[in-house]
């Protein structure tokens, strides 16, 4: 019996999955101090935890499960985030292509 997909984020562009493209973004910053990563259950938390320990997303903090909506899935991962942190930026994770100055404007504002 064949599985069913996990969806966007665990799909290839080039050797890596669109996950990983976003989160070695997001961990070449040194203006970013840890990554707190949201996924689905089972399956897909899996695949993320493999993601992050094959590409060495070394700031990747946390990996929670998120909820049956996208707000609870954000409530879930902010529970999870360091209690000093200054900013707190949201990323959908399946758009790989956010530019550093992009990632940086966000902080800035």
């Amino acid at each position: 019996m064949k599985r069913p997909p996990l969806g966007k984020p665990y799909l290839n562009i080039g050797r890596r999955p669109i996950l990983a493209h976003t989160l070695l973004a997001l961990n070449r910053l040194p203006q970013i101090n840890e990554i707190v990563l949201v996924t689905g259950r089972g399956r897909a938390r899996q695949s993320a935890l493999n993601i992050v320990k094959r590409h060495k997303v070394r700031r990747v903090k946390a990996v929670v499960a998120g909820g049956k909506e996208r707000s609870d899935s954000v409530y879930n991962g902010l529970k999870a985030i360091n209690p000093e942190a200054e900013f707190v930026l949201v990323h959908d994770g399946v758009r790989p292509f956010a530019s550093k100055k992009n990632i940086l404007d966000c902080i800035a504002a």
